[in-house]
């Protein structure tokens, strides 16, 4: 006998929208019953294509009590889940959405300040910190190939952040993290395999104990 480790919930798609040029913005009405954490993810289940049912785990981008439930999807050319929700999903489409899952969340033990660094749509979970306004002190590192690519531009301002764009300036190495970590903060990294695994080793390059370190990978498809 298969059991599945999930709990599905059936959400309707209220609002879908560009966050970016390649970045859309999935919206649903979350039930009272529905909670997570700041930092938490979702595992996604969509009928794509010849009625397939593919499953993806994206992180909520809106804070844990916002009315609507919101999930940030970048388009990736051969991937099929995101390329349903970039091209094909509309408002009434119903999709499933799994109970929350992960400890990508703020140490609520540790009254340091926290530095937090995206790679693309790893901007998401930090989204809903920022939105969650929890008192914590929270700096952003954003990087993105074209400045198009940057999502809610006005909302990571209003939390002290520098924005990377590579196809201008250099990427995030060792040079760019060494006076952001000077004071020892907690480190939270979130983007692609590559991204991540090079953040952490110019962090632990500037003197940053692997216990201060928190990952999240993103797969994107």
């Amino acid at each position: 006998m298969i059991i599945d480790p999930y709990t599905w919930h059936q959400f309707t798609i209220e609002e879908k929208y560009h966050a970016s040029s390649d970045t859309v913005a999935i919206r649903f009405k979350r039930p009272a019953s529905y909670q997570f954490r700041a930092g938490q993810y979702t595992i996604v289940r969509a009928q794509v294509g010849n009625n397939q049912a593919l499953i993806r785990q994206y992180s909520f981008a809106s804070a844990p009590k916002d009315s609507m439930l919101e999930l940030l999807i970048q388009r990736e050319p051969n991937g099929a889940v995101s390329s349903w929700f970039y091209d094909d999903a509309k408002t009434g489409d119903v999709v499933e959405l799994s109970q929350p899952f992960g400890n990508f969340t703020l140490d609520t033990t540790d009254a340091r300040p926290i530095v937090l660094i995206a790679g693309r749509v790893g901007i998401a979970p930090y989204l809903s910190m920022i939105r969650e306004k929890s008192g914590r002190m929270l700096s952003l590192l954003y990087s993105v190939r074209t400045e198009d690519q940057i999502c809610f531009p006005e909302l990571i301002a209003t939390c002290p952040s520098q924005v990377i764009v590579t196809s201008k300036t250099p990427r995030i190495n060792k040079t760019v993290l060494e006076p952001i970590l000077k004071d020892k903060p907690l480190v939270y990294i979130c983007g692609s395999k590559q991204f991540v695994d090079a953040i952490r080793q110019y962090a632990l390059e500037n003197g940053t104990p692997e216990s201060d370190i928190r990952r999240e990978l993103f797969t994107l498809q």
